[in-house]
């Protein structure tokens, strides 16, 4: 229960751009998170010190921690909401620099949130074959074919004079 209080904590000093102070905390709460083998927190405190670091344009240190901690997360089974945020909002840090990751990113985002909502009950339904659930991807939308407009005869014949 401290764990979670403790991570609330420092996420409102996140929220408050208070990096310095949260830096300081996620230090100690490492060693703590450490001594309970609680691999979650864990994650959750080194997805802040990413977005920090872009924060403070450290931005080839942060990309390679991103893929760190996707790797870390795979290994561990980790598939939350949190995370697909997470990839939510590093997807937007790559969309200016590499526009292709980003799409790659979102498209993982957009699995995670699809897996919880089925582990909560939901059933996410392929409409009309738009939505690819196995890899994350939208389907290019077909778009119909227009018909070439019949002229409609006007009703009455006009005479020539």
């Amino acid at each position: 229960m401290w764990v979670i209080a403790k991570y609330e904590f420092i996420e409102i000093l996140f929220k408050q751009a208070r990096y310095e102070e949260v830096a300081a905390q996620i230090k100690v709460a490492k060693v703590e998170c450490e001594q309970v083998n609680d691999t979650y927190f864990m994650r959750l405190y080194y997805e802040m010190l990413t977005i920090i670091k872009i924060q403070r344009g450290e931005l080839e240190e942060a990309s390679s921690m991103f893929e760190g901690l996707k790797n870390y997360a795979e290994r561990l089974n980790h598939d939350d909401t949190k995370l697909a945020q997470f990839y939510s909002n590093m997807a937007e840090f790559f969309y200016t620099s590499k526009p292709e990751r980003c799409l790659e990113i979102f498209k993982e985002s957009r699995i995670l949130f699809w897996i919880n909502l089925q582990n909560r009950g939901m059933k996410v339904t392929n409409v009309n074959d738009y939505i690819d659930i196995e890899n994350g991807s939208v389907k290019q939308e077909k778009i119909p074919e227009e018909k070439e407009k019949e002229v409609d005869a006007p009703p009455v014949e006009e005479k020539k004079i």
